[in-house]
């Protein structure tokens, strides 16, 4: 049984090797984040990477809001335009279940594996 909890540790140092680092705000680059995929019936999703969120209209306000870039070395402020909405982005939670079933069956296919291996690891020995 010794060699079957050693595939289990290849196995689990195999899934700690493709799981991805995850960054903080702090360790994002300037430039795009994601992309806007916005679909014939007029829903949109905002993508970053394998992440999926659904984008929905925010909460609507009665005051005016401008979009505006400060640049504090050159000490300079550049309107950019009107703000004439909100939206929100949710986890696309029908990709998050897809997701976790796929993980799932993969990890159901590895424990299959390693209970046919270790089978094999037993032997038998007759008292006679």
């Amino acid at each position: 049984r010794t060699s079957a909890g050693a595939g289990n540790a290849t196995n689990s140092s195999n899934k700690n090797k493709k799981q991805k680092k995850l960054l903080g705000v702090p360790d994002l680059r300037a430039g795009q984040l994601g992309e806007i995929e916005v679909y014939a019936d007029g829903t949109a999703k905002f993508v970053i990477g394998e992440c999926r969120f659904d984008l929905k209209d925010g909460t609507a306000y009665r005051h005016h809001e401008q979009f505006n870039i400060i640049d504090e070395k050159k000490k300079k402020c550049a309107f950019v335009g009107d703000i004439v909405g909100l939206v929100v982005a949710t986890p696309d939670v029908d990709q998050l279940i897809e997701q976790s079933s796929k993980e799932q069956s993969y990890s159901d296919e590895d424990d299959e594996n390693l209970d046919g291996d270790s089978d094999a690891d037993i032997i038998h020995a007759d008292s006679d």
